[in-house]
């Protein structure tokens, strides 16, 4: 980065620049374009236009862009956890994993993959923080409220909505206040948008820190720092300690902007002067909180998660569905040290153990017996059958992801009604959708789901326990007709 960045389209650019971009006109970032709008307050119609006449800066863009991230960071780890359990590579072997489809694609190692996932919960970083020392604003309020003669106090609730009266610039002098009121103001927005899920945000940063002893002393990581590069001056604090700070902060500064205009003159030049020698020399520092978060974040983005995605879910999604399974005993394929989970094309990539042999394929392709409409065969994310290669007749269930802003519910139908004869020994359907889905009449033994990420632990839960259920019927009804045709 050999230009400032200081605004959001300034980072967006470099982002750009280096291909790690949302694409508006690929369907499946569609929704992902439309969510990070929404969290900017933009438009998603003309993103980048509208991003320029937006005048949000670098932080705000890169805080928005994290929590897109975060449930892709997330599927990378859960990825981890579950291969980790099932076929971690003894000593002197290797085992090799594929992220992206054919045609872009990265393959790395188990020693990479341990080190790129301790890499992504850093995402995790990515919440509230204040990039200004706690100092500089309560040394600020001093000055400015030195010669206020009528002060109100105002109170401020720990995650509720507060609005700080604006400062409007038309002189240099309010260009401090200006700054240090969109500074709390963006705090305040960002810890009350996030409050209600607080609960649930503190128990998975718990879960992502459980196992952190298993790379604290990868050296890997341990070079990741520069030598001789200073330590940031601020301490990363939790959303509950930044809100009680808050507390503290908001009777001066909501008196300071509802009075700006009282405050007198020479209270405000020595409130500049102090954020021209204090403060704006640390902001602009390359070394600043706010130039380590966007050179961390850039890096963080260039990992397998973000830069592949949409393989990285369909890939979580399958280790959901064997994870649901643990009573079969799932176990991946492994294919001259190659992990067949990863297959972008029809494979075997899990054997589960019953009383007689279960194979999970995924994008194994079989003709319908007889055509639905313009539709001659089907190609599953995932098809549990009970042969290899499959067949219809001897599958037992289907899953099928899809990655749609707005899923038609015309096609989601087709797809559940010309799926669901391809499944032959009593089962079902379970098609996922990344985000909303619309209402659909499903068939028979059939199931849709909307919301299904890892941001959504309910709408994960609610995918495994289908998962299970759909696959459980089917096996006790292969197991039942066997038990009918012996007794006949």
């Amino acid at each position: 980065m050999n230009n400032p960045i200081e605004t959001a389209a300034d980072l967006h650019r470099e982002i750009t620049r280096r291909g790690l971009e949302l694409r508006p006109e690929v369907g499946r970032d569609a929704a992902l374009v439309a969510e990070l709008a929404s969290k900017l307050g933009i438009p998603s119609t003309r993103f980048m236009s509208e991003l320029e006449a937006s005048a949000k800066t670098a932080e705000d863009y890169l805080r928005a862009l994290m929590l897109v991230a975060e449930p892709f960071a997330r599927m990378f780890r859960e990825i981890w956890t579950y291969l980790a359990q099932h076929c971690a590579p003894r000593a002197q072997e290797s085992l090799i994993i594929r992220f992206g489809f054919d045609g872009d694609n990265q393959e790395i190692d188990w020693d990479q993959f341990r080190v790129m996932v301790e890499i992504a919960k850093r995402v995790r970083s990515f919440g509230p923080v204040l990039l200004w020392q706690d100092e500089y604003l309560f040394d600020l309020g001093r000055l400015l409220t030195s010669h206020l003669t009528k002060r109100r106090y105002p109170r401020y609730e720990p995650g509720a909505s507060f609005e700080l009266k604006p400062i409007q610039i038309a002189a240099p002098l309010d260009e401090v206040g200006y700054e240090a009121r969109a500074l709390l103001q963006s705090l305040i927005d960002e810890i009350h948008a996030e409050w209600p899920n607080l609960k649930e945000q503190e128990q998975v940063s718990a879960e992502w820190e459980k196992d952190l002893s298993n790379f604290r002393d990868l050296p890997e990581l341990q070079s990741i720092k520069a030598e001789g590069d200073p330590q940031p001056k601020y301490r990363k604090r939790s959303t509950r300690e930044l809100a009680f700070l808050l507390t503290d902060l908001i009777p001066a500064w909501g008196d300071i902007c509802e009075q700006w205009n009282l405050i007198p003159a020479s209270d405000k030049r020595s409130a500049e002067h102090y954020f021209r020698t204090q403060i704006e020399p640390n902001l602009k520092s390359a070394q600043s909180p706010a130039w380590r978060r966007i050179k961390q974040a850039l890096d963080l983005l260039d990992l397998p998660f973000w830069r592949y995605r949409w393989h990285t879910y369909e890939v979580w999604a399958s280790v959901k569905a064997l994870e649901a399974l643990a009573d079969f005993c799932p176990q991946p394929v492994v294919k001259d040290g190659h992990l067949a989970l990863d297959a972008a094309n029809p494979a075997l990539i899990a054997r589960l153990s019953a009383k007689q042999p279960i194979y999970a394929h995924v994008q194994g392709e079989t003709k319908l017996a007889k055509p639905l409409g313009k539709r001659k065969a089907i190609k599953p994310d995932l098809r549990f059958s009970l042969n290899d290669p499959a067949s219809n007749e001897a599958t037992l269930s289907i899953v099928e992801y899809k990655q749609r802003r707005e899923l038609d519910a015309k096609h989601a139908a087709e797809v559940l009604e010309a799926y669901s004869l391809g499944v032959g020994l009593g089962g079902g359907v379970v098609l996922i959708n990344y985000d909303a889905i619309p209402k659909v009449a499903v068939p028979p033994l059939c199931i849709l789901l909307g919301d299904v990420h890892p941001g959504k632990p309910g709408k994960v839960r609610e995918y495994q326990t289908a998962r299970r259920f759909d696959f459980c019927f089917s096996f006790c009804m292969v197991q039942l007709s066997k038990i009918i045709t012996l007794w006949l």
